[in-house]
C-alpha cells in the first residue's frame, strides 16, 4: 500500500491492466518495472505507472 500512499503507482492504471486480462507482478527488491503484454512483448523501464512517470519524468527503458 505504501506505493499508492507515496503516489509511486496509480491504482486506476493497475485496474485498467487487470481489467484487460493482463497480470501484475511485484518484486520489492527490484527497482525496474517489467510490463508484459500478450506473453510476448515486454517493456523494462524505471518509469513509474503514473501520469508523471509516463508523461513528464525522464526515465529509461527497453522494449
Amino acid at each position: 500500500m505504501q506505493i499508492f500512499i507515496k503516489k509511486v503507482s496509480d491504482i486506476s492504471a493497475l485496474d485498467k491492466i487487470l481489467f484487460n486480462n493482463h497480470q501484475i507482478f511485484n518484486h520489492s527488491a527490484l527497482y525496474a518495472k517489467f510490463y508484459v503484454f500478450d506473453n510476448s512483448n515486454v517493456i523494462i523501464t524505471s518509469a513509474n505507472l503514473t501520469f508523471s512517470g509516463l508523461n513528464r519524468n525522464y526515465d529509461y527503458g527497453i522494449i
